[in-house]
């Protein structure tokens, strides 16, 4: 008896480090997110259906009949996809209103003197604004009447949690009306 006990307790002693090392963090391999279409990643990298598939002349029209506040935001890298949670509530209060002549403005909800007059130009899907001080590069992921879905990179950025060299910033507007602003 005291002879199997022994064997019991020195198989127990072999096993133990690989039952260990078993139950420890699993790695997974990188999942890398993408859009598809009709659907777009949204927070914890869910697919949401989105309107990703337009042309140019689409864009400028939905940009410039609708003003778009901005409803949320996440930051994701290569690696990963976040919360809302993670995006500091300010950047959220924002809206930006689109002319065809190559301006726009944006300004806080709640505060009408904000206004921040820009200048915009439209590559493929990407807009760039200019003020006289600040420059934002947005690529359009997707937008239809009621949503318009952007990433802005943020290379180089010190983001907790995010890699500098990859994070980027998705953000999700929703048409606001003109008449409240």
């Amino acid at each position: 008896m005291k002879h199997r006990s022994k064997i019991l307790l020195l198989l127990l002693a072999l096993l133990l480090p690989c039952v260990v090392m078993s139950c420890g963090d699993n790695i997974e391999p990188t999942k890398e997110f993408h859009d598809t279409d009709g659907y777009a990643f949204m927070e914890n990298g869910v697919m949401r259906p989105a309107t990703t598939r337009f042309t140019a002349d689409e864009m400028l029209e939905r940009l410039t009949l609708n003003a778009w506040k901005r409803d949320y935001a996440f930051y994701y890298d290569k690696r990963k996809v976040g919360t809302r949670r993670d995006v500091p509530p300010f950047v959220e209060q924002n809206y930006f209103v689109f002319a065809l002549d190559g301006t726009a403005y944006m300004g806080n909800v709640d505060d009408a003197s904000s206004r921040v007059l820009y200048t915009y130009t439209i590559t493929d899907r990407t807009i760039e604004m200019k003020s006289a001080s600040v420059t934002y590069i947005m690529k359009v992921v997707a937008i239809d009447d009621k949503t318009m879905i952007v990433d802005t990179p943020l290379t180089g950025q010190n983001i907790y949690g995010y890699d500098e060299a990859t994070v980027v910033q998705r953000t999700v507007f929703k048409n606001y009306l003109h008449s409240t602003l």
